[in-house]
């Protein structure tokens, strides 16, 4: 995780890119998901303030064969750090094991 993390800094090497990409999907209007398929895996945080929820919400009723996951109490990195990182990666390897 820690690895991931110091990918972020020194945020002016990346300040551009990143305002390019808000730049680009706030011109998006909705994606077409509904294209997908494959089963999808859809994971969201309970406390997540970076995505918000309408977007797993959208991705799961658009989805054929998707399914939801909630990382209860975790924030935007819920999957790699929050009390229930283990379960939601648990579900993640199990997902994948059984779509293989």
């Amino acid at each position: 995780m820690m690895e991931m993390y110091n990918t972020l800094y020194p945020y002016k090497e990346r300040k551009t890119g990143l305002w390019n990409d808000v730049e680009t999907e706030a011109a998006l209007d909705k994606i077409a998901v509904s294209k997908i398929k494959c089963p999808a895996l859809i994971l969201h945080s309970g406390r997540d303030n970076d995505v918000v929820m309408a977007h797993a919400d959208y991705a799961v009723a658009e989805i054929p064969d998707s399914e939801f996951y909630l990382i209860e109490g975790g924030t935007h990195f819920g999957f790699w750090v929050s009390d229930y990182a283990s379960e939601a990666q648990k579900k993640a390897v199990a997902f994948f094991r059984e779509h293989l």
